[in-house]
């Protein structure tokens, strides 16, 4: 790399650092002053049941969050943005520890890092789910750091999805299992020399399959959890919201009408075209989406070549993304859910190769890929 390049590049990165509490604070200015008030519904009835204020229903699907949020409530909070401002500072001061790995950012890696951060402060560090789960992804990360065998650590992983499907979300035994079954795809895959677009083709095609197999053979284990699982958007679509994702076929338990439904609605989900022309409001997730987008398919183009770390944060980010294809109920939580996921994305958001144009040899960065394979 250029010398010059370089420089700047390390420039940038610093730049990056010091925007990143103004950002934080202009996300909670957003939070606070300009969204409409439907954007805090759960958000006030959770804070309801802390405080036994009968004034909005209590639901009985909060419940372990809001079990989770009095076990930490050491200031005794009552009001959302009290919660709001605890979780933006002490989640940012998170964040700035660990995007501080990264010694140098492209333009693009420092605008998608003060998008995510201004996305988080808005929408995701709040008395919601969110935190929550990302504690979780939190925990992966450590994993993934971790100096032990990629075995071990892979099993690390999955025993966190699993951790998180007994004790928040039941679904995430999904995630678990996908876990193993796209490591096992991918490390095949990794192992054979092609071209890096066919990599990223294969890797997408393979793990399709991956959760068609998975999601077939989970009928002859749960029959009903099946069920409920490939018909859940026919049964829970978020009505009320603007930007719902339904089902282009109503599945109505059919296996064939869920294949279809889930293949269209995951490319819906990973290219969100439709949320331009829904509201300009949307726009912002749109482009943050395609930040993602390109990202992973970056990271499957040079599958061959990634550490132990990038290989294992792709494989746990694909099994997340694969298995939110299912339950996802409209863009508004996939955005949200996805941002949640940020501490695992981070390792693929910052690989940046510059390439040689003498000799077409890709030069990695540190945290990136492995000396030894060049």
């Amino acid at each position: 790399m250029d010398l010059k390049v370089k420089r700047q590049r390390e420039e940038n990165r610093r730049i990056t650092m010091v925007a990143i509490p103004v950002v934080a604070i202009l996300g909670k200015l957003i939070q606070f002053f300009i969204l409409p008030e439907k954007y805090f519904y759960d958000s006030k009835r959770m804070v309801c049941m802390m405080t036994g204020n009968r004034s909005m229903a209590w639901w009985e699907g909060y419940q372990d969050t809001v079990d989770i949020f009095k076990n930490i409530d050491f200031f005794h909070f009552t009001t959302i943005r009290q919660w709001s401002l605890e979780l933006g500072i002490v989640f940012t001061i998170l964040f700035i520890i660990l995007i501080k790995r990264v010694k140098e950012m492209s333009v693009p890696e420092c605008i998608f890092t003060l998008m995510a951060i201004g996305l988080m402060n808005i929408y995701v560090f709040n008395i919601a789910k969110e935190p929550i789960q990302m504690f979780f992804f939190i925990c992966i990360t450590v994993i993934i750091l971790l100096p032990l065998p990629i075995i071990v650590r892979l099993a690390g992983c999955a025993l966190v999805y699993y951790w998180e499907s007994t004790t928040f979300r039941e679904y995430y035994i999904m995630m678990a299992a996908m876990t193993i079954a796209i490591f096992i795809v991918l490390s095949w895959l990794r192992k054979r020399k092609r071209s890096a677009n066919s990599y990223a083709v294969i890797a997408i095609i393979a793990c399709f399959i991956a959760m068609y197999m998975f999601m077939f053979t989970s009928q002859f284990v749960d029959k009903k959890g099946y069920e409920d699982a490939i018909s859940v958007r026919d049964q829970y679509a978020n009505e009320d919201a603007t930007s719902v994702i339904n089902n282009p076929i109503e599945v109505n338990g059919n296996y064939a009408n869920f294949v279809i439904d889930y293949t269209i609605c995951a490319v819906r989900m990973m290219v969100p075209v439709e949320l331009i022309f829904k509201s300009p409001v949307y726009t912002p997730f749109f482009f943050y989406q395609i930040f993602v987008l390109v990202y992973l398919f970056r990271a499957l183009k040079n599958l061959n070549r990634l550490n132990d770390q990038l290989f294992l944060a792709l494989t746990c980010f694909m099994a997340y993304l694969f298995g939110s294809f299912v339950f996802e109920p409209d863009f508004g939580s996939w955005v949200r859910h996805e941002a949640a996921a940020f501490p695992v994305f981070y390792f693929l958001a910052y690989q940046d190769l510059a390439v040689e144009k003498k000799d077409e040899v890709e030069v990695p960065m540190e945290i990136a890929y492995e000396a030894k394979d060049f």
